[in-house]
Formats: structure tokens, sequence, C-alpha cells
């Protein structure tokens, strides 16, 4: 075979052979579906935790796409989620009411997943980490805006990735909002430590009255682990005190009647 015909065959093989890629190390493009929380009115902020690094990305709802498309590396990742209202502290193990405040509308997602090929994809559900406790006033000597409602809780926010209760203890002044109701919101907290969930109450004259309202919960079958918390209502007509437990499907009325 002369010289230019054994060329020709040399490359006609390397021609017909593909070299094929390492892409072991290439980053994972990961899509974050935010589609279902479009309707949210606070700030979201998104994490992403790898071995290598913590990636955050803010998405504002109405304004920004809902997908976002973050590389990350191949292995074993965590997405957090949560909304960002004021009066909340967001650290990298978990999110709590600031000292004093009111527990803002908190709602988060967290998951674990693999980003083990090229792509990878992740829904975010947003899930209620907070009760609101409605409180009903009717011919009662504590309907007045002299009066001080103080509401005590061991946990002040949660963990992240695991979405216990965590944090340190919650005590919050609920202000007067006008006649006949005021209202508050309860962080998550744990069941075994819920029933120190206290509501003091104090009249002008210095005449001092506390209700169990942990007890009560726990009583009406109040379900501190649910994926998303209920909300209830805490009657105090004249000198009786009654609660009611709202979810998304059912409801308990007039639970654990008290005298106070």
């Amino acid at each position: 075979m002369n010289r230019f015909g054994l060329t020709a065959v040399l490359l006609f093989t390397l021609l017909s052979c593909s070299v094929k890629e390492d892409r072991s190390l290439c980053a994972c493009r990961l899509t974050v579906d935010l589609s279902s929380c479009t309707g949210a009115g606070d700030l979201i902020r998104i994490r992403v935790l790898t071995a290598d690094e913590i990636i955050e990305r803010d998405f504002i709802p109405g304004e920004d796409s809902p997908y976002y498309e973050i590389p990350v590396s191949k292995g074993s990742c965590s997405l957090e989620a949560f909304l960002c209202p004021q009066g909340l502290q967001a650290g990298s193990g978990g999110i709590s009411v600031a000292p004093g405040e009111s527990c803002p509308e908190l709602y988060a997602f967290c998951s674990s997943f693999q980003a083990a090929g090229e792509t990878a994809g992740q829904k975010v559900e947003l899930h209620k980490q907070f009760s609101q406790i409605t409180l009903v006033l009717e011919d009662s000597p504590w309907d007045d805006p002299g009066c001080v409602f103080e509401v005590t809780a061991p946990s002040a926010g949660i963990s992240l990735p695991e979405m216990d209760a965590a944090g340190g203890g919650f005590r919050f002044l609920v202000p007067y909002s006008g006649p006949g109701q005021r209202l508050f919101r309860l962080p998550r907290q744990k069941a075994g430590d819920a029933e120190r969930i206290l509501l003091e109450l104090t009249a002008p004259d210095g005449y001092h009255q506390t209700i169990e309202l942990g007890r009560m919960l726990l009583e009406a079958g109040f379900d501190w682990d649910a994926q998303d918390l209920s909300d209830a209502t805490l009657s105090i007509r004249g000198g009786e005190v009654s609660l009611e437990i709202t979810g998304a499907d059912w409801e308990i009325h007039n639970i654990s009647p008290v005298e106070i």
C-alpha cells in the first residue's frame, strides 16, 4: 500500500471512532419549580446545599419567572425554600422569630435529592409553619385596651432542613386591635413541650390570670406535627374560656371550657 493509501485508511479510522467525554465532573442543571408559589405575597428565599457550597436565590412572586435553573455539584443535595417576611431571622440552620416580635406568616419547604445526571428538577410546595390564634372577647372585663396580653411558648422557629420546632423561647405582647378581638400567631412547637404555651392576662389594676393555652390545644387534639398547622379561636365570654380548632377539612367546636 502506498503512503497516500495508508494515510487515507488512518484518517477514515479516526473519523469513524468517537472519543467519549468524561462528564462525571460536570455540574447538574437543577430546575426549581416555584409555580405553586406565585400567589405568595413575600419574597421567597431558595437555598440549595451541596457537599461543596450553599447557593442562595431570592424569588419575587409576580415579578420573577417561576422556574429557576441553578447549576449544582453532582451528588447529594438538599433544597430549602421559605418566605422572608419582616420579623424573621434566617440562619444557616433554621428560621426563627426575632425576640419580642410577632410570629409572621411562615411557610417553608425542604427536600433532599440526588443530582446524579446532567439535569434534575424539584417542585417547591410551601407548608404552613404557624398557627393563628384569634381571641374573641364577649362580655368580658378583659376587653379593655389597658389589659396586657402576653403569650409565651418554648420554641420560636423551625430547624432546616428537618422543619422541626427549634429556637429559643417565643414571647410576644398581643396588641389591642379593637373591641372584642385580638389575634397572634404561634410558630411550630414540639408536641412534648406544647403544654408550656401560656397566655398571661394582666388588668390595669394589676389583677393577673393565666390561661394554659398549650394544654387546651392538646386536649382539643391539636396536631403540632401536622405538615400544615391548623388555626384556633379562643373565646372568653364572661368568665368562661372555650376553644375551637379550625383546619383545612375539619373543625372542633366548644372544646375545653374553663373558668377564669
